[in-house]
């Protein structure tokens, strides 16, 4: 029974956002629910991680989770509310892209320029590229011998990835209406950048949200969609096993769905952070660590979230040596450890709030531009999920701030936001045509 109650309620948590947007057009959806099955189905129902995990964790994991994805539901409901009546912002995505327009391929060239020559300054600055690496694990962290550079370059490399990141998916888009060499180039540049970073989430997000946005266009089934994203989200956790090998034989074969939960450790790692939390004494920690993720400091502090919930999930006092990437917690847990159950439902209620205004709002401008005679409706929806990442995702996602936030903001600014007088121009060109089409 809780078995069923902890993936009921990591479904909520996780895909909830698709109550809201119940169309074949849903960009989001697809994302969501492919990451819900490699994450968390196949390692729930594969393995045997919750039955070797203590009772006690699992009861505490299941009452956390059971207080938290309600208040999650009931905070989507009342931002999607808001979202249907949120003033309409002047956006690019709301209208029909018959081709793309000046200003967007402008802004488009200049940012890919940006995010390449920083990518290959961090590169610059860190003193090695992580796939070129001797130890390929310990230099994708920064870690070991590639500390030193990694402190000094690892700003400018987490920024770049991110803006690489998403500007892929954007050049993609771009390229499947123009075709132009510069866009083609570009786009060949940054995902062979960001394939060096070693980090499957920032290299295939990108191209996988253009492959999901360019399949709704030629309407593709939407059980063939999330096939395919499954299918990827499947293959990027096993890559590691090809990219950091140990050398040694393992003893025994372990199961597929064992190799995908040692790739994709969310659940492991939820109930190893419990665990710990448990064994530190359940210490409320309140705001400081959502202090230390908004500090603007260089340097990491104690109370960093990144490393805070490494020290309680592994019981070491310094995770600076380890390599990893941190945890992946849902909002739940961060808000137990914050204030207890009714930080839980806080912290839960507000991310749903944000998440649940967002879709709705995205959702209406892009009403405008789903019918079939929009012939580039991939565009529309690539640049709606790099609005979405870089406004409503990143308040939904208030507990765990990354400092890259920063420039995925300017971002979505940037090519969300359409310049107001070519927007208004616009809208009276489409009025001017529907009337001269409802006079003939």
């Amino acid at each position: 029974m809780l078995k069923v109650q902890i993936i009921a309620s990591l479904a909520i948590l996780t895909c909830g956002q698709i109550l809201l947007w119940r169309r074949r057009d849903n960009v989001f959806g697809y994302l969501q629910a492919g990451l819900f099955i490699a994450s968390v189905l196949i390692p729930i129902l594969g393995t045997t991680v919750l039955d070797d995990a203590d009772p006690d964790v699992i009861a505490l994991y299941a009452r956390i989770l059971a207080v938290g994805a309600p208040a999650y539901l009931l905070g989507l409901c009342w931002g999607g509310h808001l979202g249907l009546h949120a003033l309409s912002p002047p956006v690019s995505f709301s209208r029909a892209f018959h081709e793309v327009p000046a200003w967007l391929i402008r802004r488009v060239r200049v940012i890919s320029v940006v995010a390449l020559v920083s990518l290959l300054g961090a590169y610059f600055l860190l003193g090695y590229v992580p796939a070129l690496a001797g130890d390929r694990l310990l230099a994708k962290y920064g870690v070991g011998p590639y500390r030193a550079g990694f402190a000094r370059g690892s700003q400018l490399f987490h920024l770049a990835m991110g803006l690489s990141s998403a500007m892929a998916g954007v050049l993609l888009a771009v390229a499947a209406v123009r075709r132009r060499a510069f866009e083609v180039i570009m786009l060949g540049a940054l995902l062979v950048g960001l394939a060096a970073t070693l980090n499957r989430g920032e290299a295939i997000i990108g191209p996988l949200t253009f492959l999901i946005a360019w399949g709704i266009q030629k309407r593709w089934r939407p059980f063939i969609l999330l096939t395919v994203v499954t299918m990827s989200f499947l293959a990027s956790t096993l890559v590691n096993e090809f990219l950091f090998e140990t050398g040694s034989a393992p003893v025994s074969t372990p199961s597929f769905a064992v190799r995908v939960s040692k790739t994709a450790p969310d659940i492991v790692d939820h109930l190893a952070f419990l665990n710990g939390y448990r064994l530190t004494g359940e210490e409320r920690v309140g705001t400081r660590t959502l202090l230390a993720g908004y500090s603007l400091s260089v340097a990491k502090g104690y109370w960093d979230p990144a490393d805070y919930a490494l020290r309680i999930r592994t019981g070491l006092a310094d995770v600076s040596e380890l390599a990893s990437g941190g945890l992946r917690l849902p909002a739940p847990f961060w808000g137990y450890v914050s204030f207890g159950y009714a930080g839980a439902v806080a912290w839960s209620w507000i991310a749903g709030v944000f998440i649940g205004w967002g879709t709705a709002l995205v959702r209406r401008l892009l009403s405008e531009a789903e019918n079939d005679r929009y012939p580039n409706q991939a565009l529309n929806l690539v640049l709606a999920w790099v609005f979405f990442n870089g406004t409503f995702a990143v308040l939904g996602q208030f507990y765990f701030p990354f400092r890259s936030d920063i420039l995925i903001v300017a971002l979505a600014v940037a090519l969300g936001l359409a310049p107001v007088n070519r927007f208004l121009d616009s809208r009276r060109e489409e009025a001017s045509a529907s009337g001269r089409t409802d006079g003939d």
